[in-house]
């Protein structure tokens, strides 16, 4: 169903009231966005019942086994209203009551999109040789009765949250690569979303004419799907002179924005982050602002829209002149790949937290070079650069040691972690401390032995590693995070120390009878909301013929799992 032009699918309905509070504030202790609320806190403090004094008496409640997925589970679920609402990575989506796990209804997105294969590869198959499905990836967001979410097409889906109803599905970016990993921002009548592509792979394949597929930013009307407007963060690609394996050469591409963009209120402004080129360069000369993407480009930048029209106020670019495919890790030595020549990647993969700091509103983000930013909001200045993880690596490799996915703020530190830094390391950072070494609160590694306990010691040398690649999470006092040693670990906010382990990797049998696994976790983080928690396991590298070394526990199936206190229900 897919086109190369813009489409948009209306079911028209009752009125859809869409407001501009957050969900968050509008709905008490509901975790409804991946961002928590529209700043990108990711910090519930009407969260009470779970505390530092009865965490350790945190017990599984139940356990969802998404049935047909590959053994990955990407998508943060939303907790509102009593539900809880995911994507999974069989093209179906879930409401479950948040209670006991039982499914309410569930939605499959071949109904807007066709029993498409996925295009990652020509001919995709799931390794029983099935037509891989529609992956939904990305969290969704509720808000007024509404559950948004985008897919693995390029379309975002908006769904009566109590039937699953369709109410509208608008492709947003018609590129044949195009996906939405970004989970929707609502705020003020519109739905927020980022733009990346999987694109990145395809130079592995001989026959790809690389590249022209670019990130950006959308905002649709809530009610209609209309998109109001939609801004690159590269230029369109011209064809290079020149040939590859006989093929057109395009350049720039990429910039994918790959996490959930950030609002300020009070100012109107929308931030997000920027990921690497995929071909085509940017001149970079330091700490300076990148041009307007119109002319030049902002790949691996931090750059920040007036949300209502989306004019750039700013941009900040962290590094020029970073091009990189997978094939440049997939295929380092054969000619057959087309590689650039390879820069770091060191994507803005992250997404940002936006707080006022005494007088001026800042902006606080992580980078996959392993530093942590801290920006001005007004002007995108850097107020500090904090080094939390070696830059240092192979080419295109390096950027696994950073950050990934989002930080938490609280108030009080700036909670954050590193992925494969060997080991990987959650953060506690002041944010007001001028002197690099009062910065660190406190710091606590990945357990040396993650991969030497529970279900992680059957699994092989490659595929398990002690990061952090999770989002981060926050409650009065608490700190959770995942990791790829398929541990889900819960912290003390004052000093670090490690208060509760659970081993997710074993078997399940799920509220909805069908049976799976747990692996590394990855990705979406923890929920909490209404004295329960809510964990995602299964973070792997997603198809066997872009697996290498560290590509994750696999698990069987994708498992979602429940977590609350004794004498809770069920």
């Amino acid at each position: 169903m897919k086109a190369g032009t813009l489409k948009r699918l209306r079911i028209l309905c009752a009125t859809i009231a869409v407001t501009a509070a957050t969900a968050a504030a509008a709905s008490g202790t509901d975790w409804s966005s991946f961002l928590f609320d529209s700043a990108g806190s990711r910090y519930n403090a009407a969260e009470t019942a779970i505390t530092p004094a009865n965490i350790g008496q945190l017990q599984l409640k139940w356990a969802f086994v998404v049935p047909g997925a590959d053994g990955i589970a990407s998508s943060q679920p939303a907790a509102a209203n009593g539900m809880l609402y995911f994507g999974g990575r069989n093209g179906l989506f879930y409401a479950l009551d948040a209670v006991t796990g039982q499914t309410r209804w569930s939605f499959d997105s071949s109904a807007v999109v066709g029993a498409a294969v996925n295009t990652l590869l020509p001919n995709a198959t799931t390794d029983s040789g099935q037509s891989m499905p529609n992956l939904l990836r990305d969290g969704p967001a509720v808000a007024d009765g509404v559950v948004y979410f985008g897919d693995f097409y390029g379309f975002l889906y908006a769904l009566d949250a109590a039937s699953g109803r369709l109410l509208w599905a608008t492709e947003v970016e018609p590129h044949r690569d195009a996906i939405i990993t970004s989970s929707p921002t609502v705020y003020g009548g519109r739905v927020f979303i980022g733009l990346s592509s999987k694109e990145v792979f395809n130079p592995t394949l001989p026959n790809y004419p690389c590249c022209q597929a670019r990130g950006g930013v959308a905002a649709l009307d809530a009610h209609t799907g209309e998109v109001l407007w939609k801004r690159y963060t590269v230029p369109p690609s011209k064809q290079l002179a020149g040939t590859f394996l006989g093929l057109p050469r395009y350049a720039p591409s990429g910039g994918p924005v790959w996490s959930s963009p950030a609002i300020d209120a009070a100012s109107q402004t929308l931030v997000i982050g920027s990921g690497q080129n995929y071909t085509g360069t940017v001149p970079y000369d330091g700490h300076s602002a990148c041009s307007d993407p119109v002319s030049s480009g902002c790949s691996d930048s931090v750059i920040a829209f007036d949300l209502n029209t989306g004019q750039q106020k700013w941009a900040r670019q962290m590094l020029g002149g970073d091009s990189w495919t997978a094939a440049c890790v997939l295929l380092p030595n054969s000619a057959l790949g087309n590689c650039p020549v390879s820069g770091p990647d060191y994507d803005v993969g992250a997404s940002p937290n936006i707080f006022k700091l005494g007088t001026r509103t800042v902006v606080a983000v992580g980078q996959k070079s392993g530093l942590f930013h801290l920006l001005d909001l007004a002007t995108g200045d850097i107020i500090w650069d904090q080094r939390l993880a070696s830059g240092n690596g192979p080419a295109g490799r390096a950027g696994e040691n950073g950050v990934q996915w989002g930080s938490a703020w609280d108030g009080h530190s700036i909670y954050v972690a590193t992925y494969n830094a060997k080991p990987g390391t959650l953060y506690a950072l002041d944010p007001a401390a001028t002197d690099p070494a009062l910065r660190i609160r406190w710091s606590t590694p990945n357990p040396a032995d993650g991969c030497k306990t529970g279900g992680a010691k059957s699994a092989s040398a490659s595929s398990c590693d002690v990061s952090m690649g999770q989002a981060v999470s926050a409650t009065p006092g608490l700190v959770f995070e995942g990791s790829r040693d398929g541990k889900f670990r819960v912290f003390s906010a004052a000093g670090g120390q490690i208060l509760y382990t659970y081993d997710t990797v074993q078997s399940y049998t799920g509220v909805n009878g069908v049976k799976g696994k747990g692996g590394s976790i990855g990705h979406g983080g923890v929920v909490i909301s209404h004295g329960m928690v809510y964990v995602n396991s299964g973070y792997a590298t997603s198809d066997a013929q872009h697996s290498d070394a560290n590509s994750g526990i696999r698990g069987q199936n994708a498992v979602v799992l429940a977590f609350g206190l004794p004498g809770s229900t069920p």
